[in-house]
């Protein structure tokens, strides 16, 4: 493939020095554009999500609630509507002044707002005083489900991981989400990492312009350590090694899909506004437990030998780093296959066509089995970690995947 060398079209955002002198992978080559209406679930699995490569979906965000009333007519995010709507809404900001550039544990410093606080900081002299500040990780369509601000495009619709916490909302006080919402002004950038769980994520642009560096998941040994946490240069250790980054710029109405175990790095090169996904399902699943196979690892490796036979300890922890524990997978994957032991069922005769019927019946099977899967490997982890009657003790029980 033809390499080019980056170019800085950043608006009024500086390019570093290393990435001028950083081969890229070119980005019409590496990354496709479809119109997202040109393809049906059973095409993008089979192009995109199985052969966990990216692409760009064009045309993804017509339609969207958000994409008018969270817009102005210039293009920008509309601050005062945002403020209007859901000022109390308390969020994640990120300080991306204080980010390191090119590393990976260089996290922004963080701290929470109110919508309305950001809005003001944004609108008035905050700005000018040097911070750059990044709203990430707003929960909001768990916060205001009424509000429909988007819809999930079809093809990107099998999701087990929010469907697991969906199911799970209402029978705690606290679950989680992976649905979230983006703002961040020019310059605002998310360092090198890879996505939750080693999940897909899509991001889909309301406005703005995102400038992306993804590092193929064959390459992720290059940038990121045996717990799969990115290095510190993970991105010169990549160039040094001799492989290349892909370069995506996206636009307003774009959508990017990140497959499973891409490192990326994002920078905003206009005020971005953005939806994003993380989500699993049968086709990426496994990676799940391979990321929490790594954490584990790594947790116990910084334990004394009592605490790192504590299997109840051990689960705690991972939580904290992963979001799920080994029980949380287990029972992700049972709700995933039990959705989807009925849904042939209650979906019958919906298919356009015989053919399309016989693919998602087909998928359906594979769905399962990998669901199975997924609960057998846990369960070997677990033995294998912390002895055979971890199982028990663990309450993870001897029910299997139906179907």
């Amino acid at each position: 493939a033809r390499r080019r060398r980056l170019v800085a079209r950043r608006r009024g955002v500086s390019t570093p020095s290393v990435l001028n002198s950083m081969q890229l992978t070119n980005e019409e080559e590496a990354v496709p554009r479809r119109p997202i209406d040109s393809l049906t679930p059973a095409e993008f699995r089979r192009l995109y999500l199985v052969p966990n490569r990216p692409v760009v979906l064009t045309g993804a965000t017509v339609g969207w609630r958000a994409a008018s009333d969270w817009v102005t007519a210039d293009g920008e995010p509309d601050l005062p509507a945002l403020a209007r709507l859901f000022g109390e809404d308390v969020v994640p900001v990120a300080d991306c002044s204080r980010n390191g550039r090119l590393g990976g544990r260089a996290a922004a410093a963080c701290r929470d707002m109110r919508v309305a606080e950001y809005a003001a900081w944004w609108q008035g002299s905050g700005r000018a005083s040097g911070e750059c500040l990044y709203l990430k990780d707003w929960t909001f369509a768990a916060k205001h489900p009424e509000y429909r601000a988007y819809h999930t495009p079809a093809p990107l619709a099998d999701d087990w991981l929010n469907e697991h916490w969906a199911a799970r909302r209402g029978e705690a006080e606290e679950v989680g989400d992976h649905r979230f919402v983006y703002l961040g002004p020019a310059g605002s950038t998310t360092p090198l990492h890879a996505d939750v769980l080693f999940s897909y994520s899509w991001s889909a642009n309301l406005c703005g312009v995102k400038h992306w560096l993804l590092v193929p998941a064959s390459q992720r040994a290059l940038v990121s350590d045996s717990a799969s946490d990115p290095l510190h240069g993970g991105l010169r250790a990549l160039s040094a090694a001799g492989g290349a980054p892909l370069e995506v710029t996206q636009r307003a109405g774009e959508l990017l899909f990140v497959p499973s175990g891409w490192y990326h790095e994002v920078t905003n090169l206009t005020p971005v506004l953005s939806v994003n996904h993380n989500w699993l399902n049968g086709a990426n699943a496994t990676w799940a437990l391979r990321r929490c196979s790594a954490y584990l690892a790594a947790i116990r490796a910084g334990l004394d030998p009592e605490d790192a036979a504590d299997a109840t300890l051990c689960m705690q922890l991972l939580r904290r780093r992963a979001g799920v524990d080994l029980r949380e997978l287990v029972a992700l994957a049972e709700g995933a296959a039990d959705r989807r032991s009925r849904c042939r069922e209650e979906h019958a005769g919906e298919a356009a066509t015989k053919e399309a019927e016989g693919e998602e019946e087909e998928w359906r099977r594979e769905s399962l089995r990998v669901a199975r899967s997924l609960i057998d490997g846990v369960r070997s982890l677990a033995a294998e970690t912390f002895g055979e009657e971890a199982w028990e003790e663990l309450d993870m029980g001897a029910s299997s995947a139906r179907g």
